[in-house]
């Protein structure tokens, strides 16, 4: 690798972290905005009923998921403070995959657990090099 174009690379590769990750949870923020509250809370809380983590926590939770995806998604796209975008980020995908892994959905837990890997690149790149533009 040219070490006169290294640094231009890696924000370019910053960029593109910040660009899928935050349309992943652009889109899905969109479409939980989309679905009344009442469908997305019946769908998901009624998994934890019985569950260690109290029901006005999983309620108040689901509620304010689809406008957190949708702030992280403009946050990490517009790439102001990138380093708290990905840190809040990636405490997001782990609460939500401890959430699947308590209704045994594993296979999504997992798949969370992939897009914490792209987090921590993200994180990682940002860290070292200013956001393109």
């Amino acid at each position: 690798m040219n070490k006169v174009h290294a640094p231009n690379e890696l924000q370019w590769i910053s960029f593109l972290l910040r660009l899928a990750v935050g349309t992943l949870f652009g889109i899905i923020g969109v479409a939980q905005v989309q679905t009344t509250a009442d469908t997305l809370t019946s769908v998901y809380a009624e998994g934890f009923y019985g569950s260690i983590l109290p029901e006005s926590l999983v309620i108040g939770f689901l509620g304010l998921l689809p406008y957190v995806e949708l702030l992280l998604a403009v946050w990490l796209i517009v790439g102001v403070f990138q380093k708290w975008a990905w840190v809040l980020s990636g405490f997001l995908l782990i609460a939500l995959s401890m959430g699947l892994l308590m209704l045994n959905e594993t296979q999504a837990a997992a798949d969370n657990f992939l897009f914490l890997l792209l987090v921590v690149a993200g994180l990682y790149f940002s860290r070292r090099h200013p956001p393109v533009g």
